[in-house]
């Protein structure tokens, strides 16, 4: 955790890390607990699907596939379309799904952060205060 502390440009506590530049944090006027970018950008409350909050790129014509895949190598658009979610800040590129085109956005995980911290590290969970 000092490591990624180390590594990003502000001083909120990270307190679980969700991606390689994107992180729950622990901010320090309010001690909300947000899900945010490497860049400082808050996508929403950690409880919520933060992809919901993020700008998005949707693959779902052939043409649009073709552009990262060879000609006739890529999926059919009408079975599945790739879904690109990105930073709206910075830019960074932080997930893609590849749903047929009718699902729902996917929501990676809910981290249980209480089990991680007491029974698996050994340390008190960082303090948070309830989103107003």
């Amino acid at each position: 955790m000092e490591i990624l502390q180390d590594r990003v440009p502000w001083d909120d506590r990270i307190v679980l890390p969700l991606g390689p530049k994107l992180f729950i944090v622990q901010r320090k006027d309010n001690k909300q607990w947000k899900i945010r970018c490497e860049c400082g950008h808050d996508f929403c409350d950690w409880r919520q699907n933060w992809k919901l909050f993020a700008k998005v790129h949707v693959r779902d014509t052939q043409q649009k596939l073709e552009e990262i895949y060879p000609r006739l190598m890529a999926q059919t658009s009408t079975w599945q379309v790739l879904r690109e979610y990105y930073c709206p800040e910075c830019g960074t590129l932080h997930d893609v799904e590849a749903p047929t085109p009718w699902y729902p956005v996917i929501r990676d995980f809910e981290p249980d952060i209480d089990t991680f911290y007491k029974d698996w590290l050994g340390l008190a969970v960082p303090e948070r205060a309830e989103a107003a």
